[in-house]
C-alpha cells in the first residue's frame, strides 16, 4: 500500500523569538503503477536565514504478480468418431482481482 502523504514537521528546537517550526508538504515523483515503479516524495525547507533541510522517501512498487488460469480444462483424448468439445471461458486470477 502506497503510504499516505504527509506534511512533515520541522523545527530548530529554539525558545521564543528563535523559534523556526512549521510543516512542509512534500513534491511527489512518479504514480502507481501495477507493473512497477518508484515513487518519490521529496520534503524541502529553507528558512529565513538561508538554512535548508531535504528528506527525500523512495517508495519502490513492485509489479502486481503474474495472473495464471484457474481451473483450466485438462487434455482428452476423443477417438474419430467423438463430438469435439465446446470451449468453455476461462478465468484468470493473480490473486487480487478475478477477470474472464
Amino acid at each position: 500500500m502506497i503510504p499516505t502523504v504527509i506534511d512533515l514537521p520541522y523545527t530548530n528546537m529554539g525558545m521564543g523569538a528563535c523559534l523556526i517550526d512549521g510543516l512542509v508538504c512534500p513534491s511527489i515523483d512518479g504514480m502507481f503503477d501495477l507493473c512497477g515503479t518508484t515513487i518519490m516524495y521529496e520534503w524541502d525547507f529553507t528558512d529565513f536565514c538561508g538554512n535548508n533541510i531535504n528528506h527525500i522517501q523512495t517508495i519502490e512498487v513492485l509489479p502486481a504478480d503474474e495472473a495464471v488460469f484457474v481451473n483450466p480444462p485438462a487434455d482428452l483424448v476423443l477417438n474419430c468418431e467423438d463430438p469435439i468439445p465446446a470451449a468453455d471461458p476461462l478465468f484468470y486470477t493473480n490473486n487480487e482481482s478475478a477477470y474472464r
